[in-house]
């Protein structure tokens, strides 16, 4: 840049800068434009006749306070500011601007001396064409002198911070967009990489004119001149927030419930692996507590999804209000609630914890007007030392809630050692129980069932045994809620539907033609809402006729759907097929069951059979019963009967049909065959 030379406006003329190589703009003491040499006239197309007494913005965007910082001799020599500008014509121009002359002597008045910023090639053209690939560019860009004082912003800056060129350019860009929200290690790092001389890129929380905080991805990049030195930066910048917003909203969405906002499974299981490794290197106690609602499925499908759903959202509160701040709860399954327990001085803490957040949870409440009390059970697995994987820690969990809810327990169940070995026997046999049907373990056996009067056999009960290679026949008890729970239900109950039914039609092409097969069926069975169409298929691969076939259900079935299970029943009725009410007298007992579907056969629970000779009050419970079922034209069938005594005591009651080991236990198809060879007559056995 020239030396600033000290001369008064009114003397431009005499100077004869007319022969000037360099375009030069006289503004008077108003910084109203006042001079044009011919270099700015050929330069900018105006004449000076035309830019006389107008503001200094009609040729170029600079504002009168950067005027001043040029002019002032504290600020030392000012470095040129680059700025767009453009020509009569509307032709754009990228230029550079000095100060050439300042004067206060009668008046402030101003030289600038204005270049073309092109440096290897001058023509209009190449810079026609860079100016206007700066101002379209979409990215922001903006220039800066070495000290970070702003020279040059292009349209897309503009728009993206709200601040005009003219707001701008002169200042330094920490007074414009600066948010504070950088700490000094920010800049440290920022300065260290550029003053290698390499561009520095990072996330820039910067603030716009309005006051708003924007994310840029931005690019600060450092520009030499010919002797290595640093002049300029180029700056460019992308907003992100949107951006960034959606990430963090997808963050949360992929980490969080949607229905409670609590954390998710993954997220919870994450934040417990972490937690292993803090444990090991502090010794400080965590756990996990995992919560089951019980009868929650009867809440959610007997008062619809929407009821269930508020509970879900009311038991979320309960939790985060019954926890600390440091504890993570989740939500991890439909009904299946996980809290992270951290950092406790002393394990015997947890036990106080756990007690205050399932007492939380229980307890009355009111949902869309809808009173009921809320029972959750609770599962507790402390971190050991020696614990690596979060997902273990999880199993031990739902070990402890296994025992919980098998015992009903009312306090939270810490996991033992022993419940280990539980688990892994489940696992086992959940393994074997999967090559069980196709390695044709399974076995059905037959208990007859027998008419009180005649003692003739009327039926028999189709009963599952699996027959085990190494362990011999386990226990229905052990398997059958395996198969419930893993779904295996469905195809070998088909299996048993269909091998009853098969053997049933053999025991009736031998003569005994008015023999009715019973075959339990599970409420999972009926889940999916084909389950008419299973026995359709069994009768029909059999021969078998509906007619005597009997369905045995449990009243947890009614429970658990009652429109659905109602549709399926009266569609099995309308197939002719039978409809027995096994084990009445426990659960939930309701007698309008009895009204409400198509039950044609009650059968009493032996619970209630082994008291019938026991006290007159017992006699008499069992004989209400069987009047209630008289009066409903029900057929009643008394399981567990075990002596003659009790065999006495059902016929005084006009029992219809009895069974139970005093007409001997369940057998194999061809033991029940060869009775029935022998006798369709069966004599109770001495007790």
């Amino acid at each position: 840049m020239a030396a600033v030379q000290t001369v008064s406006c009114r003397h431009f003329a005499e100077r004869a800068l007319a022969g000037h190589p360099s375009a030069l703009i006289g503004l008077g003491e108003d910084d109203r434009l006042c001079y044009l040499n011919p270099a700015a006239e050929e330069l900018l197309g105006y004449r000076q006749q035309e830019v006389t007494g107008r503001p200094l913005d009609l040729l170029l965007p600079i504002e009168p306070a950067t005027l001043l910082q040029m002019g002032n001799p504290a600020e030392g020599q000012h470095p040129p500011l680059i700025c767009r500008a453009q020509t009569k014509d509307g032709l754009p121009l990228l230029v550079s601007v000095s100060l050439w002359q300042w004067s206060e002597a009668r008046g402030r008045s101003v030289t600038l001396q204005v270049e073309r910023n092109v440096e290897k090639d001058n023509s209009p053209e190449l810079e026609a064409v860079l100016t206007q690939a700066l101002d379209q560019l979409g990215d922001m860009v903006w220039i800066t002198d070495h000290e970070g004082v702003i020279r040059y912003v292009n349209p897309a800056f503009e728009e993206g911070t709200g601040f005009s060129s003219r707001e701008v350019v002169g200042r330094n860009t920490s007074t414009v967009l600066k948010s504070g929200r950088h700490d000094a290690a920010f800049y440290r790092r920022l300065w260290d990489t550029l003053d290698q001389g390499a561009p520095f890129r990072d996330v820039f929380v910067n603030r716009t004119r309005d006051g708003s905080l924007v994310h840029m991805d931005e690019t600060i990049t450092p520009v030499r001149d010919s002797q290595g030195r640093v002049r300029y930066f180029v700056a460019t910048a992308r907003d992100i927030t949107n951006r960034l917003s959606l990430e963090n909203r997808l963050q949360e969405l992929a980490s969080s419930d949607p229905l409670t906002g609590l954390a998710n499974r993954e997220h919870i299981l994450q934040q417990t692996q972490t937690a292993l490794q803090w444990n090991r290197q502090t010794g400080f106690c965590s756990g996990l507590l995992l919560l089951d609602l019980h009868q929650f499925k009867r809440i959610n499908e007997s008062h619809g999804h929407s009821l269930g759903d508020a509970v879900l959202q009311t038991v979320a509160q309960r939790l985060q209000t019954a926890v600390r701040r440091a504890d993570t709860v989740a939500r991890i399954g439909a009904d299946h609630f996980l809290v992270l327990v951290e950092n406790l001085d002393d394990c015997n803490q947890m036990g106080t914890l756990a007690t205050t957040i399932l007492e939380a949870v229980n307890g009355p409440l009111t949902v869309e007007d809808q009173p009921m009390v809320l029972r959750g059970r609770m599962g507790v697995s402390l971190i050991r030392p020696e614990d690596t994987d979060a997902g273990t820690m999880l199993k031990r969990a739902e070990a402890a809630l296994g025992r919980a809810k098998s015992e009903s327990a009312a306090k939270p169940v810490f996991h033992d050692p022993a419940m280990d070995q539980q688990v892994h026997h489940f696992l086992r046999l959940e393994a074997e129980l999967h090559q069980a049907l196709e390695r044709e373990e399974f076995q059905l056996f037959y208990q007859p069932k027998v008419a009180t009067d005649s003692g003739r056999i009327q039926g028999v009960e189709a009963l599952i045994r699996w027959i085990h290679p190494e362990r011999g026949t386990v226990s229905p008890a052990e398997f059958i809620p395996i198969l419930e729970d893993t779904g295996l239900v469905d195809a070998v109950g088909e299996w048993a539907l269909e091998t009853g039914c098969r053997q049933a039609r053999a025991w009736h092409d031998a003569g005994h033609s008015e023999l009715v097969m019973n075959v339990n069926v599970s409420p999972r069975q009926f889940r999916g809402g084909q389950f008419e169409q299973v026995v359709a298929r069994a009768l029909e691969k059999t021969g078998f006729p509906a007619a005597y076939l009997e369905i045995e259900i449990t009243e947890s079935l009614l429970v658990d759907d009652l429109p659905g299970v109602a549709r399926s029943l009266e569609r099995l009725r309308e197939m002719g097929v039978g409809i027995a009410l096994d084990d009445f007298g426990t659960g939930y007992s309701a007698l309008n069951y009895l009204l409400q579907f198509p039950i044609g056969t009650l059968k009493i629970d032996r619970s209630i059979t082994q008291t019938v000779t026991q006290t007159p009050r017992h006699r008499a419970l069992v004989e209400g019963l069987l009047r209630l079922a008289e009066g409903q034209e029900l057929i009643t069938v008394v399981e567990g009967v075990e002596t003659c005594d009790q065999l006495e005591a059902l016929r005084d009651m006009n029992c219809h049909q009895v069974q139970g080991f005093a007409f001997g236990r369940p057998e194999p198809a061809e033991a029940l065959t060869n009775r029935l060879r022998e006798s369709e007559r069966l004599e109770p056995r001495p007790a």
